[in-house]
Parts: C-alpha cells; sequence; structure tokens
C-alpha cells in the first residue's frame, strides 16, 4: 500500500514566535529553542516516522519549502504573501517536476 502525504510548505526562516528571535541571541531563549521545535512540529515529525517503519507500507511526504517573502501562518491571505505562496510552489513544481510528473502516472490506472 502507498500513502502520499502532501504538507501545507515548512518555512526556511525563523516564526515571528521564536522565543530566541523575541529574546535576542545568548538568553535563556536559546535553551529553549530545541523544545519549541518539538513542540512546534514534534507530532508530525513523529507521525512520519512511525509511517516509515510501518511493514509493506510506501509512505512519501511532499513539504515544499517556502520562500518569496511568504510566511507559513495560514490566516496571512494578504496578497503578497499568496504570491509569496504560490510563487513557493510552482518554484516547487519547476524542481521535482519529472518526479511529479512520474507519480502521478504511477497513480493512474494501467490499461
Amino acid at each position: 500500500m502507498s500513502l502520499l502525504s502532501v504538507g501545507t510548505g515548512e518555512s526556511a526562516e525563523p516564526s515571528e514566535s521564536d522565543p530566541v528571535q523575541l529574546a535576542g541571541r545568548g538568553s535563556w531563549a536559546t535553551l529553549l529553542k530545541p523544545v519549541m521545535a518539538c513542540l512546534d512540529n514534534g507530532h508530525a515529525r513523529l507521525t512520519q516516522y512511525r509511517l516509515t517503519v510501518v511493514p509493506e507500507l510506501d509512505y512519501l511526504r511532499l513539504q515544499p519549502e517556502i520562500g518569496f517573502g511568504a510566511v507559513h501562518a495560514m490566516d496571512n491571505v494578504t496578497p503578497a504573501n499568496v504570491d509569496g505562496l504560490r510563487a513557493s510552489a510552482e518554484a516547487f513544481v519547476r524542481q521535482h517536476g519529472d518526479f511529479l510528473h512520474n507519480l502521478a502516472a504511477s497513480l493512474l490506472p494501467t490499461p
């Protein structure tokens, strides 16, 4: 069995709520960064790990990188953010076009 998981994207830049960014470098918040990362996306990483060890399951997760000035906040529907998200998606498709084409073809029934 195959399972394809399509993520909403992952930002390479720190979040506005990142305690290290809020408190500055060299502070107590630096110690909290691993904990905050775990709380922020730990459940997704745990799910991904658990699915990779299931016997007879072909698990694949697509997680595009968000760039072009876009932020991951789901409630940010400003035209600039939507344009950035669209540009991020288009860049992902350009970079992985052959793979995505082959993946789509493999999902179609064989004639």
